[in-house]
């Protein structure tokens, strides 16, 4: 076993003289469509030229596993965690050059996680993304009621996005592999979350994991 994560585990195999991952889903809740359209989205990101390894194949008959599973092509890359703050803003550099590519273009006219089903608006996607944090945050008296409905209201104004870009979703430390020996960015893995939506909502996405002074690495 190489990894889990909460809607799978993933394990590595030497098939002749490379190897394949082989990706389970093991959370009832999750529809088996979403892997089919996991590689559909993986398959746009290579034709544009983005560094990912290659879903290979899908299938979700349950004949030949208890659960559905992905195909996927090994890469040898090592995450990118205990590295010199050099490597890092260089692989951030790196990766901003590659979404550019991702987000060259737009493609189709729906928003939203693609896994999850899509919504003819990105504002109807950004509400319903922050609606139950918004009550929580009201429910235990973080915030009142005003303020609540004054933060719905100005997400409503900033989030337009009339024609829909294809991004990664989750650009996390583990989903970004660089080179173990020349230490560039190798691949970039796992489109679980991938979105139809606003490039600048996958900038605001990766700035999360990293400090402000290496923002203008990926900018």
């Amino acid at each position: 076993e190489i990894g889990s994560g909460t809607f799978n585990r993933s394990y590595r195999s030497s098939v002749g003289m490379g190897s394949i991952v082989t990706r389970f889903n093991i959370h009832p809740s999750v529809s088996t469509q979403s892997l089919h359209l996991e590689q559909w989205v993986n398959n746009e990101a290579i034709a544009r030229g983005f560094p990912t390894p290659r879903i290979v194949h899908v299938d979700t008959s349950r004949i030949h596993s208890k659960y559905s599973f992905q195909l996927i092509e090994w890469s040898d890359g090592v995450p990118l965690r205990a590295v010199s703050e050099e490597t890092v803003r260089k692989v951030l550099s790196q990766l901003g050059r590659e979404l550019r590519k991702l987000h060259d273009k737009p493609i189709g006219d729906r928003f939203g996680r693609v896994g999850l089903g899509l919504l003819p608006d990105w504002d109807c996607f950004i509400m319903n993304e922050i609606s139950d944090h918004l009550s929580y945050c009201w429910e235990h008296n973080l915030i009142n009621k005003e303020q609540k409905e004054a933060i719905g209201t100005y997400f409503q104004s900033i989030f337009v996005c009339g024609q829909p870009f294809l991004l990664h979703g989750d650009l996390s430390y583990d989903n970004i592999l660089i080179d173990g020996k020349t230490q560039d960015l190798k691949a970039v893995i796992d489109w679980e979350d991938s979105v139809l939506g606003d490039p600048i909502f996958e900038l605001a996405g990766l700035a999360t994991f990293h400090p402000i002074e290496r923002h203008a690495s990926f900018i």
